[in-house]
């Protein structure tokens, strides 16, 4: 304050002419100040106007960036309904699948339901036929046996007496009505009072093969499920299925519930005549058994063709089979197609570890379960 108040004094001592000086000097530099403060703040206001201006460009590119996700998610919500509505239309087929497929398994239990009962039925008329052909048999023998004893009588001798024979007429017409009953395909009836009208097969009767069964499990794949099967289809012996013609193998597959395909692959029909003629060489010795297979090839179950598809899929030695999942093998299996998928592989793991340790015991135990 006393400096402000000696300037004012000073000033006051100055002529008008230094006032005037004093005054301009103020002014000048007042200017002055102005002006270097207008540059300062243009300098800012421009620094900030190029600011603003990247911040405008920053949030256009912000815009745009948040209007392509915008557009994103609105094609991904879109591709989320397609995707919804294909699963619930995937759903009702599989709901469609299921029910169709357990339709399916239904008709099919029918089915095989019916054609076990076919199979009984057709199995007991094979052996009541089969009863009555050797009847038969035996009473045309009987009557050209009496036809026989009157020929060599000469004319000394009475004819037989015509009760007998009018006995056995009407017994061979019996039987000929009864077999015409059980046979409705065949037109012509099996036997008549003359030569029969059909090859009558001269051979051991059934009660003699039946007693003099073969072990057929002797035959690669053939168990004793399989055996007993053909026992009640009437094959007994290792020469009944060696005689099989392919059509009878077809048939026979049928009847005993087997497929042919595997039947053929398996050589049922070749393994049957080394056995049968091996029994003919030395018919007191036992039969020898097949050579036992090796490799993937000892699991009941697994066939040549079966063994290729486990190969291709890396399983190529027992350990590997033995610890590989029942799941696993039913979808090489599945995959494969064909017949192959109607082999069950749930017990090949177990037969493949008994096999790899050498515990033939317990493995062959385990096939005849099986």
């Amino acid at each position: 304050m006393p400096l402000i108040r000696d300037f004012i004094e000073y000033l006051a001592t100055l002529t008008t002419q230094y006032l005037l000086i004093f005054a301009l000097l103020g002014l000048l530099l007042f200017t002055l100040g102005l002006l270097l403060g207008w540059l300062v703040q243009r300098r800012k206001t421009s620094k900030f106007h190029r600011q603003l201006q990247q911040a405008g460009k920053e949030k256009e590119a912000i815009q745009q960036r948040l209007t392509a996700a915008d557009e994103d998610q609105k094609s991904l919500a879109r591709e989320l309904v397609s995707i919804t509505s294909e699963k619930d239309d995937i759903l009702v087929q599989q709901r469609e699948f299921r029910k169709n497929l357990d339709a399916i398994s239904r008709e099919l239990s029918k089915l095989q339901a019916s054609n076990e009962q076919l199979n009984a039925t057709n199995q007991s008329y094979a052996s009541t036929i089969e009863d009555l052909n050797d009847q038969i048999i035996g009473l045309k023998t009987r009557n050209e046996q009496l036809l026989g004893g009157n020929a060599g009588a000469g004319q000394r001798e009475s004819p037989p007496p015509s009760d007998a024979m009018g006995e056995v007429e009407r017994r061979l017409r019996a039987l000929e009505e009864r077999v015409a009953r059980l046979s409705p395909d065949q037109p012509e009836p099996v036997v008549d009072l003359g030569k029969p009208t059909h090859e009558v097969r001269i051979g051991p009767s059934l009660g003699e093969v039946i007693e003099r069964r073969d072990d057929l499990t002797r035959i690669q794949t053939v168990g004793p499920f399989n055996q007993a099967k053909l026992y009640e289809a009437g094959i007994y012996t290792y020469d009944q299925i060696a005689d099989w013609s392919e059509e009878d193998l077809s048939a026979y597959a049928a009847r005993i519930g087997y497929v042919a395909e595997l039947m053929r692959e398996e050589d049922w029909i070749g393994q049957a005549r080394k056995l049968a003629d091996a029994r003919q060489r030395d018919p007191e010795a036992q039969a020898p058994p097949v050579p036992a297979r090796q490799g993937l090839l000892a699991v009941m179950g697994i066939t040549p063709e079966i063994e290729a598809v486990l190969e291709d899929a890396g399983i190529r030695n027992l350990p590997t089979l033995a610890e590989t999942p029942v799941e696993e093998l039913e979808a090489m299996l599945q995959q494969a197609g064909g017949h192959m998928s109607v082999h069950d592989p749930a017990s090949w793991p177990r037969q493949a570890t008994l096999a790899a340790e050498g515990r033939w015991e317990e493995l062959k135990q385990l096939q005849e379960e099986v």
